[in-house]
């Protein structure tokens, strides 16, 4: 490939599609790291999960209505139309509410658990209890 020209660096559409993604494929990443970060239990994991959906939408709309604020190498692409990345906004917000539809409908049971989990954290630091902390909080 060395010294050979790449025809996709010339096709604007390909450019438009790369910098759409890429926006995408970072706050997908951070939210994968999140997901996966230390101390995390299941009921901590839905509102990771919300906020990034929160985002999702107004991203959306933006894109529906030709404004590119958040997406400042798309607007450097100068795409021909943003309604075809408003779709794929749509179906990243669908794709996310059918993965987790089942834990939204489980958020009681799931914030039940989170609420007894801190209050055995707090028995902990109450009593001083070194070694069953230790247990509890790692």
């Amino acid at each position: 490939m060395e010294g050979k020209p790449v025809r996709e660096l010339n096709d604007s559409k390909w450019l438009c599609d790369l910098a759409f993604r890429a926006y995408f494929t970072k706050y997908l990443s951070e939210l994968n790291i999140t997901l996966q970060g230390p101390n995390q239990l299941l009921s901590s994991l839905l509102p990771n999960i919300k906020l990034f959906e929160a985002k999702l939408r107004p991203r959306k709309v933006q894109l529906e209505r030709d404004t590119m604020v958040h997406f400042p190498t798309l607007k450097g692409q100068k795409p021909s139309i943003t309604l075809e990345y408003a779709g794929e906004c749509a179906k990243l917000i669908e794709a996310f509410n059918e993965r987790f539809n089942s834990m939204k409908s489980e958020q009681m049971e799931l914030n039940i658990f989170a609420k007894h989990s801190m209050w055995n954290k707090l028995m902990c630091l109450i009593t001083y209890n070194t070694k069953s902390c230790n247990a509890i909080m790692s």
